[in-house]
């Protein structure tokens, strides 16, 4: 497994940017991106998914295609069975929810330091925004969800919030200004 930090605020990946990603090859993450530990951890969390064999992420596939990119392939365009958009997006969001746990938890075991409160914030934004790609079948460009105090004032504090399925009208409101 190779650790890579990108040299700018975003690395590129399948021709759109993020801050960070694991790819069962390695973990990347933008050096420069002003939250790069707690994208370092996130994605060292799904890293320990994939090693462990965690059910969320093994549980990753429909009919042998990785739900990742099932969504990508119709955030591009593809078309597919309603039914299979509707899963990918689920299980994926599930797959991202544990992982947002996982780092939480290594954040308090290793007493890194990171604002715990706005963490899962951020994180809890970062499962809604599933719901939004699912309901406008595109993504950010620049990051306009994650930077909005707007966005980021009603989101949970805490990980008891029922984000797989379900994204609250106030939320998808407010977000959809982001989009």
């Amino acid at each position: 497994m190779n650790l890579v930090f990108g040299k700018g605020q975003e690395v590129n990946i399948n021709g759109f940017r993020t801050s960070g990603y694991f790819d069962e090859r390695e973990i990347r993450v933008a050096r420069n991106c002003s939250d790069w530990l707690s994208v370092l951890v996130h994605e060292y969390s799904h890293f320990l998914q994939w090693k462990y064999q965690c059910s969320e992420y093994s549980d990753l596939k429909i009919n042998g295609t990785d739900c990742l990119r099932i969504i990508d392939d119709w955030l591009n365009g593809t078309e597919f069975r309603p039914t299979t958009i509707k899963k990918a997006f689920v299980k994926t969001r599930r797959m991202e929810k544990k992982c947002e746990m996982l780092s939480l938890m290594l954040i308090r075991k290793h007493a890194l330091p990171i604002q715990e409160e706005k963490f899962v914030k951020q994180a809890n934004c970062h499962i809604y925004y599933y719901h939004m790609m699912e309901m406008t079948r595109k993504r950010h460009i620049r990051n306009e969800m994650f930077l909005s105090r707007a966005v980021t004032r009603i989101m949970p504090k805490t990980f008891k919030c029922r984000n797989i399925h379900h994204i609250p009208p106030k939320v998808y409101d407010i977000a959809s200004k982001t989009f």
